[in-house]
């Protein structure tokens, strides 16, 4: 092994989230991404051991150690794509019966509990991987990043308040980095809009790998008083729209649509309330399920919108348009 990274947890809950950032070593053979039920790694039970091999043919290896013996090996799924050398991150997502995860923003597997999850303590990481970050999220964190000292520090990291965000009934989600690109030019499907005035910042994001059932996508942005709008598209432009999210100020309606084979849909106009203020910055998070969308804005859950094509795995693009501006979208 050619490094050890350890890190104490917070109490683990339904959706406590684990955030690991790091580079694999060059000509790396495989390492390891252990969560433990104590800090002495091979001797105290490990719950869920992710385990990446570049010499047995990029498999990704799950398994759990409990009671002194390793127990029936996982071995089902892609195979792990990310070269040596490369920097990864490796989000964890841990459910009450399972423990989801991803590499590089891009789901992988899941694994069913072994061991209760509440016995986790420690994550250990291991093997040809250098560890940069670990940051918790989730219930019961009030601040930022959160972590007793990797083994060896003598400090803790800063830990700089935020409010959590988005939570839904049965999980909670971590906050949003910022990044996102501005198109040369955007014209609104359906003609809603025309072209935008030239104030109207739009912004696209490339969702690698697409959607998923339980990726989450944030945007923030300051709305203007006339109306914007968040597509989830198949393509940077032209193709199906699945989700169409339209805020309108003017009228204080919020209307939902697809655009799917050329046509739009039904227009989806109940609501509980319109959240949204011009001039003030918002946040809007998405949650792709597997039969709906959800979204929340400013932390409190809004409405769903059932899918009317269930491939989520097309969708590639997030778009911000129209009346809209600071805006910064992140999908995770």
């Amino acid at each position: 092994m050619a490094n050890s990274n350890i890190r104490q947890i917070p109490p683990i809950y339904h959706g406590t989230t684990i955030l690991v950032q790091g580079q694999i070593l060059p000509n790396a053979s495989t390492f390891a991404i252990n969560l433990c039920a104590g800090y002495d790694y091979g001797k105290c039970d490990t719950a869920i051991h992710i385990n990446p091999r570049y010499s047995q043919g990029n498999v990704v290896v799950r398994n759990s150690f409990v009671n002194g013996a390793w127990g029936a090996e996982e071995r089902d799924g892609p195979t792990f794509n990310v070269p040596a050398g490369s920097n990864i991150e490796i989000l964890l997502l841990i459910q009450n019966d399972v423990i989801k995860y991803s590499f590089n923003g891009q789901h992988h597997s899941e694994f069913r509990h072994r061991i209760p999850k509440e016995r986790v303590t420690y994550i250990i990481a291991s093997g040809d991987i250098q560890v940069q970050n670990i940051t918790f999220f989730g219930p019961g964190l009030s601040t930022g990043a959160y972590g007793g000292p990797v083994v060896g520090a003598s400090t803790m990291p800063g830990s700089a308040p935020y409010q959590l965000p988005y939570q839904p009934p049965g999980g909670y989600y971590s906050p949003p980095s910022v990044g996102y690109a501005v198109p040369s030019g955007y014209v609104t499907p359906g003609g809603s809009y025309e072209q935008p005035h030239p104030a109207m910042v739009p912004g696209k994001h490339f969702i690698p790998g697409g959607l998923f059932a339980g990726r989450l996508i944030y945007i923030t942005l300051t709305p203007g008083s006339t109306q914007f709008a968040v597509n989830l598209r198949h393509q940077e432009s032209g193709g199906d729209i699945a989700f169409h999210f339209n805020p309108r100020l003017q009228n204080g309606v919020v209307v939902r649509n697809s655009n799917l084979g050329g046509s739009w849909g039904n227009e989806e106009r109940d609501q509980p309330s319109f959240p949204f203020v011009a001039g003030q910055i918002c946040q809007l998070i998405i949650l792709a399920e597997q039969n709906q969308f959800k979204v929340a804005v400013n932390n409190s859950h809004f409405i769903e919108f059932q899918h009317r094509n269930p491939n989520l795995a097309a969708i590639q693009w997030v778009e911000v348009a129209a009346d809209a501006s600071n805006v910064s979208i992140h999908v995770q």
